[in-house]
């Protein structure tokens, strides 16, 4: 099945027999990206991504709308929703106030008006996370689906990465996730996370910048430490390309291996929606 032709998701869940399955959903400012998860086999059977000409949380809403219209009798069993934007913070569990929690958030990053913060505790580093998404959204989505859970994208990758690499976190080891304006960055040292952050970006070279400036920030040894890449790039990409010439041990992630997956999942990059699948974890 080509990604680019259209279908309807409930039609595919009529292929599996399924009256109802689990969602999970990449909000981004210019588009979304979906995946479908049977829970009782732990299968994944359709994913696909859309963008929108604007970039807009309100134009992405309306595209979703719009999308899912043409789905009304699915039903979703779970709905779980992720959120790319560069506003948030991993704070250690000691020092969060929840009365403190938006002046926590805006002494890092200017808040735009109309978003709505949201906190998450993050068991495995003893903090909590503060992050902010658009109001719009929120709404939206709280209206359409009361049993949904929200997250931000960091918060998945770093489960994920801390869940399915445990053997590979005895070292230095960099995780990075490349969205369209942004990338979450993992750092980690002998198991312990040095770093959680995400970081905006307009074009390959700011990401190389950044990196190997991080990696010098950490004492990492671009020869000999891990570095791990997933989501949108490829290792024909440029920034990928500009990467590995500073980066010897580069390397794009699998997708979680935990799960099974459909023959239409032949057509993905594996390290594609690394983070998306990783909110079955």
């Amino acid at each position: 099945m080509s990604l680019q032709k259209e279908v309807q998701i409930e039609n595919i869940c009529k292929e599996y027999a399924l009256k109802e399955c689990g969602i999970s959903i990449n909000c981004l400012i210019d588009g979304f990206s979906i995946a479908l998860y049977e829970e009782k086999n732990k299968e994944f059977f359709f994913a696909e991504s859309k963008s929108v000409p604007e970039k807009d949380f309100k134009n992405t809403i309306a595209n979703w709308n719009k999308y899912i219209s043409a789905n009304k009798t699915l039903k979703f069993k779970t709905v779980k929703i992720i959120f790319d934007t560069p506003y948030f913070s991993l704070i250690p569990s000691e020092l969060y106030e929840e009365g403190n929690k938006k002046e926590l958030l805006s002494f890092l990053v200017d808040l735009p008006k109309n978003y709505k913060l949201i906190t998450e505790k993050v068991e495995s580093v003893n903090a909590v996370a503060v992050f902010a998404v658009p109001q719009i959204a929120y709404d939206e989505f709280t209206k359409q689906y009361p049993q949904v859970t929200f997250s931000h994208s960091i918060i998945t990758f770093l489960k994920a990465t801390k869940n399915l690499y445990k053997k590979i976190l005895k070292g230095k080891t960099l995780f990075i996730d490349v969205n369209t304006e942004c990338f979450n960055v993992l750092c980690y040292n002998d198991e312990k996370l040095q770093l959680a952050n995400v970081y905006s970006f307009e074009n390959e070279n700011d990401i190389t910048y950044q990196l190997v400036n991080m990696m010098k920030q950490f004492d990492m040894d671009t020869m000999r430490d891990q570095v791990f890449i997933s989501g949108g790039i490829e290792k024909q990409a440029a920034v990928y390309q500009k990467l590995a010439k500073y980066i010897k041990n580069i390397s794009l992630v699998n997708r979680p291996d935990i799960f099974k997956y459909s023959s239409f999942f032949n057509e993905i990059p594996q390290q594609q929606h690394f983070v998306l699948f990783s909110t079955a974890l």
